[in-house]
C-alpha cells in the first residue's frame, strides 16, 4: 500500500521547520530506503462515497459521522450547511434536517459537530454554537436538551464528543475544563452522572480531547492531541488503563488524532487529520495498517475529521475539507508496513 500523505508517518510534523536544508535532504534519503515487509492484517478498501444531498449541493465542512446499524443509515453532521444529512447504505441521500439552536434567547441555525443515534432512534447532537446537548427524534424534531454539569466542569463547560455505550446510554466528553471528563446521559434522557478520567501513576499532561468511543465492555477510548499519550483507555470507573501514540515520527504515532472507533474485536481505528490517514491498531496499541493519503480520489483524504464503523466490516470516514464521507470494507489481506 503506497503512502502519499501530506506528511509522511515517519516524519515528526510541526518540527520540520527546525531542520536545515541538509537535514531535510538526509531525512528524504532515509525515507526512500525504509524496508517494506508484507504482513497479514486488517486493511480497508474503498466501497462508495456520499458527498451531498442534491445535485450541486455538496456537504460543507462536515465534522461528525455515525452509522446506525438498525436502519443501515449513515448520519453526517454537515456543519457548514447547518444540518444533518442521512444517507442510505449505498451513499445516496435520503433525508436531511436543519439543526436550530438557541443563543441568548434567540433561535438560529446551528453548526452540528458530533452525533449519535440510540436504539430508539433518538439523535444526540453537540453543536459548535452552544454548550448543551440536543436530543431529537428521528425526524429531527427536538425532544429535550441537556445542559453541561457546570458544577463539575466550570462555567465554560460544553458538550463535545459523543458515543453510544453497550447499555444504550450516551457518553459525552466536555471541553472548557482542564480535566478529562465524561458525562453519562441515562435512558430517561437526563444527566445521570459525571465520570472524571484519571491516572494515579501516569502523568498524562494537558488535555484537549477530540473524540470518544466506548467498547463492548464499557471502557472509554479517547484521542487527545495535547497529551503525551494521544490515545488513552479508561475503565468504566474512569481509571486509566493504557495509552499509546505520541507526537513523533513513526506509523505508531500521530500528529493530530481527531476521531476514534473501536471494533467488537478490539481493533482500534484512528483518524489523523494532519497525516491524512486512518490507522488501525491492535487492542494493545500496536500499529497494524492504514488507509488514505492526501488527495481527492477514492481512498485518499482531504483532512478527515470523524470516523465510525458498523461493528462488522465497514468503516465510515468524513472529511472536513473533502466535503464528503467514504465507506470502506475492512478485509484481511497482505498490506505493507514499514521497518519490518
Amino acid at each position: 500500500m503506497s503512502y502519499n500523505a501530506l506528511v509522511h508517518p515517519l516524519t515528526p510534523t510541526m518540527k520540520l521547520s527546525k531542520l536545515t536544508s541538509a537535514g531535510l535532504l538526509i531525512l528524504a534519503l532515509i525515507l526512500c530506503v525504509i524496508p517494506v515487509a508484507q504482513t497479514r492484517a486488517s486493511d480497508a478498501r474503498f466501497v462508495h462515497q456520499g458527498s451531498g444531498y442534491s445535485a450541486g449541493k455538496t456537504l460543507s465542512r462536515p465534522l461528525g459521522i455515525f452509522f446506525d446499524n438498525i436502519t443501515n443509515e449513515c448520519y453526517v453532521a454537515d456543519t457548514g450547511n447547518h444540518q444533518v444529512v442521512v444517507f442510505d447504505q449505498n451513499g445516496l441521500p435520503i433525508f436531511r434536517f436543519y439543526h436550530h439552536v438557541t443563543v441568548n434567547g434567540e433561535k438560529q441555525l446551528g453548526e452540528p459537530k458530533n452525533l449519535v443515534v440510540d436504539a430508539d432512534g433518538q439523535i444526540y447532537i453537540t453543536d459548535a454554537m452552544v454548550p448543551y446537548l440536543d436530543i431529537l427524534d428521528r425526524n429531527g424534531r427536538k425532544i429535550t436538551s441537556v445542559e453541561p454539569p457546570y458544577e463539575h466542569c466550570g462555567e465554560h463547560a460544553r458538550f463535545d464528543g459523543v458515543a453510544i455505550g453497550p447499555d444504550n446510554k450516551v457518553y459525552a466528553t466536555l471541553s472548557g475544563d482542564a480535566e478529562r471528563v465524561v458525562a453519562v446521559i441515562g435512558l430517561d434522557l437526563e444527566l445521570e452522572k459525571v465520570i472524571r478520567l484519571r491516572s494515579e501513576e501516569e502523568d498524562l499532561g494537558p488535555s484537549c480531547v477530540t473524540a470518544l468511543d466506548v467498547d463492548t465492555d464499557g471502557k472509554f477510548y479517547i484521542t487527545d492531541p495535547c497529551a503525551d499519550l494521544m490515545v488513552q483507555v479508561y475503565d468504566t470507573s474512569g481509571q486509566f488503563v493504557s495509552g499509546f501514540g505520541r507526537h513523533d515520527s513513526g506509523y505508531e504515532n500521530f500528529s493530530h488524532p481527531s476521531g476514534i472507533s473501536v471494533m467488537p474485536t478490539g481493533e482500534i481505528w484512528i483518524v489523523d487529520s494532519i497525516r491524512q490517514v486512518v490507522s488501525c491498531f491492535s487492542p494493545g496499541g500496536e500499529f497494524i495498517s492504514y488507509v488514505g493519503g492526501k488527495g481527492s480520489h477514492p481512498g485518499a483524504f482531504n483532512y478527515p475529521s470523524g470516523i465510525d464503523t458498523d461493528g462488522k466490516d465497514r468503516l465510515f470516514v468524513v472529511e472536513r475539507a473533502g466535503n464528503r464521507y467514504q465507506c470502506f470494507r475492512i478485509v484481511s489481506d497482505d498490506v505493507e508496513t514499514a521497518g519490518k
